[in-house]
């Protein structure tokens, strides 16, 4: 199974949101990671046939031409975006039974999928419960199971950990790990950790642009020689946190050591460390402004 993508993109006024997108996806996960304003959405989007490209191009599901047979296309696709509707005084149940029926599935096959993805999420005790009265993770939950009603090829989940309490996440990640054999599975997330060792690639987006499409060891060769950590007093941190992108702070009495990138060397007792995906992340997108979970400070 192959999701082909052929140079498609889209522009808003000036600015261009997608550009030039090509990709071929088998099945696993494929995670989409870029700051606020990358593109992520608006692909997304166009992967799902609600924002059309401006460039021509194609989207192929094996021999599916998306914008030639689009209802055999919706027919294989799962799509949760990161804000999406509901009818508040549905209940669980309702509001999914609705989805199956939008989707045209049938009858008998709706009420059996719902009751297993209700068991699958851990939902079964909220089936009765309106959808308004929902914390948000739960919300997210339901959202999950509306994409995966009609069993599709392709999955497309755009932050789907939003509002997600740790163990959650950690049942979202087996999920979507056991899917992942027979579907192509794209989700776009902020928190790095969501997608460590679980996305059999990596696609990076900056300014609409994918600018790498590999594994995660892949991208973190990538920075070998640019994370380091130095052990300084408080008016040295004071200038190196001027001068860097720090990771971490770690205060210790009246020194600070510092996880931090560069190029070079930055300061003569500085030692290199083996890179995360954190650190290629906040490489590339320090400058983008956004407000990142794993830059943190701790006190021993």
């Amino acid at each position: 199974m192959e999701l082909k993508i052929e140079n498609i993109s889209k522009d808003f006024k000036k600015k261009r949101a997608v550009s030039n997108v090509n990709l071929s996806l088998n099945e696993g996960v494929h995670a989409l990671l870029g700051a606020n304003g990358s593109g992520k959405t608006t692909l997304f989007r166009m992967l799902c046939g609600l924002t059309k490209s401006e460039s021509g191009g194609n989207v192929y599901l094996d021999e599916i031409n998306m914008y030639q047979q689009y209802n055999s296309y919706l027919f294989h696709l799962g799509y949760m975006p990161q804000h999406f509707g509901f009818y508040p005084h549905y209940t669980v149940e309702e509001f999914l039974n609705y989805m199956g029926v939008v989707k045209g599935l049938k009858k008998d096959y709706i009420k059996q999928r719902i009751n297993e993805l209700l068991i699958q999420l851990n939902l079964e005790s909220k089936k009765n419960s309106k959808m308004k009265s929902l914390s948000g993770g739960m919300i997210r939950r339901v959202g999950i199971a509306q994409a995966l009603l009609n069993n599709p090829k392709i999955l497309i989940l755009d932050e789907p950990t939003a509002g997600l309490d740790p163990k959650e996440r950690i049942n979202f990640r087996n999920m979507i790990s056991s899917l992942s054999k027979d579907t192509i599975i794209l989700l776009s997330t902020h928190i790095v950790s969501d997608i460590e060792n679980l996305a059999d690639d990596i696609l990076v987006m900056k300014n609409g642009e994918i600018i790498y499409h590999n594994t995660e060891d892949n991208l973190l060769d990538t920075m070998k020689e640019k994370v380091w950590e130095i052990t300084v007093t408080n008016r040295e941190a004071s200038q190196l946190l001027q001068d860097y992108v720090i990771v971490k702070t770690t205060l210790n009495g009246d020194y600070v050591t510092l996880r931090l990138l560069s190029d070079n060397k930055p300061h003569e007792h500085a030692s290199l460390l083996t890179p995360s995906l954190d650190d290629f992340y906040l490489y590339h997108f320090e400058d983008e402004g956004e407000e990142h979970e794993t830059i943190n400070q701790t006190r021993i």
